[in-house]
């Protein structure tokens, strides 16, 4: 990761799955670095986890914050809406009142006017009792067939993979639907796994906090629930027919086929950078659905040392995105030299990528100040990976009016990798309910018998790294004429 002007290895780096293992080759404790305030944050830290930023200098602003008054926008806001089955009634509603409407029509005006047209107006009566029983059965089986039976879910998942590794990572945000009233079991990981494995997978109920102007109507339910300690995985709730939310995490073998490097034939192949450091060989995926709203970042080397990191980015890289926003097909051959060419459009700056990341955020109360953001939901769902990498406020610049937070996905950052060369694509699965794709981590459920795997839809944010050759930044040697350093 970093080596000295001399070429000796300072930092090292090994990668374990979707994990990494950092040695750090100089005593951080000594006391003559200590002294000098080294090693330095954005010189030193920002090059081996990955972040952005600068200290504060509280003396220059008399020891308060100067960036008080931004405006805060989310890149993970939307994830309640997103697993939200509050609309999937909205024709049921159009058609009880559509219903109602006949019946108070036929049973009152029309009916008295047709009667008394027909002279035996002192029959109406008969229409009335008539009208109440016929819509009544209208009414009632109506609701028996729009009722849902089975149960469901509704999720934002992300789904993390790394090339070579077996395993896969997933975070889930997910809305449960249990038909009847009666006590439920939820769990991630299958019924079948019960012996100890390295992996923890864990459920936990999980609520949107101030983004909704109807979370005081949220459904009702003073019962308490625990989570067992001994079983983090599972838990037992009531269910009264209609949704509750939870928050899964899970890590196992790969569920879903990622993407992977190939040759012209088809044949496992490789990527590499060339001179220039633009990306040279061919991706395919074999994912459930189209990846859409793609974002590709190479990542080709850090900055030269010498150069302070907390301003820009750490790493030099290139973002690119296909043009139109056309999907990513299953099958569909990508020549990843050929991204900024025709077949794909550059950013406007590729290098600027993240300084623009802010634009794609949502206020945090939709409606109350602040412009619409430039991205869509899937855009905003890929950018709260690098929360990280948002360019930092100047200190004393008090025309930074905007601040990018995540509220929900905390622990999901891929910062880290541009410390690294490396290849990252990043897109959105969308799946309808009653697809046959897997789930990108198993959910079951019990109500009274055996668990059984849910029904599932919703996106999936897959996100896979395709680690390069290493290349540690270089030393920039060059004196200062001004003062002979």
């Amino acid at each position: 990761i970093l080596t000295d002007a001399q070429g000796r290895v300072v930092v090292s780096r090994r990668l374990v799955d979707l994990g990494m293992v950092t040695l750090i080759g100089i005593d951080v404790t000594n006391r003559n670095l200590i002294d000098r305030g080294l090693p330095m944050m954005d010189a030193f830290w920002h090059r081996i986890f990955g972040k952005r930023g600068m200290l504060m200098d509280r003396n220059a602003s008399g020891g308060t914050s100067v960036f008080a008054n931004r405006e805060v926008r989310s890149f993970d806001g939307d994830i309640g809406a997103s697993i939200s089955s509050s609309g999937s009634a909205g024709a049921a509603l159009l058609m009880g009142f559509a219903v109602f409407g006949i019946y108070w029509a036929l049973a009152g005006p029309v009916g008295y006017a047709l009667f008394n047209k027909m002279g035996i107006k002192k029959h109406t009566w008969m229409l009335f009792v008539a009208a109440i029983g016929l819509f009544t059965l209208i009414g009632w089986g109506g609701v028996s067939i729009l009722r849902p039976r089975q149960a469901s879910v509704q999720q934002v998942a992300f789904l993390d993979a790394v090339d070579g590794s077996v395993y896969q990572r997933v975070r889930s945000y997910a809305s449960v639907f249990v038909p009847g009233y009666s006590d439920a079991g939820v769990r991630v990981g299958s019924p079948a796994e019960e012996e100890y494995t390295e992996f923890h997978p864990a459920a936990t109920y999980w609520s949107e906090h101030y983004n909704s102007l109807l979370a005081s109507a949220a459904f009702p339910d003073a019962r308490p629930y625990s989570i067992s300690a001994r079983d983090p995985d599972r838990m037992r709730f009531p269910a009264r027919a209609t949704e509750k939310r939870f928050r899964f995490d899970w890590m196992g073998e790969r569920r879903w086929s990622m993407p992977r490097p190939v040759t012209d034939d088809g044949s496992p192949g490789i990527i590499r950078l060339d001179g220039s450091g633009s990306p040279v060989g061919h991706l395919v995926h074999d994912l459930p659905g189209a990846l859409r709203d793609v974002v590709i970042l190479v990542v080709k080397d850090q900055r030269f040392i010498g150069t302070q990191t907390g301003l820009p980015v750490v790493s030099n890289y290139d973002a690119y995105r296909f043009a139109g926003s056309r999907a990513w097909a299953p099958g569909e051959r990508i020549d990843l030299s050929t991204l900024a060419g025709s077949d794909a459009q550059k950013q406007r700056n590729a290098s600027t990528y993240f300084d623009d990341l802010i634009s794609r955020a949502s206020a945090l109360t939709p409606g109350f100040g602040g412009g619409r953001p430039t991205g869509s939901t899937n855009d905003r769902l890929i950018a709260s990976a690098f929360v990280s990498q948002l360019e930092p406020p100047k200190q004393g610049d008090r025309a930074e009016t905007l601040a990018g937070v995540r509220r929900y996905t905390h622990g999901l950052d891929l910062g880290r990798w541009l410390t690294q060369p490396c290849i990252i694509v990043l897109g959105v699965v969308e799946t309808p309910g009653g697809s046959d794709a897997t789930d990108p981590l198993p959910i079951y459920m019990q109500r009274g018998g055996n668990w059984s795997e849910l029904d599932w839809s919703g996106k999936t944010v897959v996100r896979w790294v395709y680690p390069l050759e290493p290349n540690p930044p270089k030393w920039n040697l060059t004196t200062n004429p001004s003062t002979g350093n």
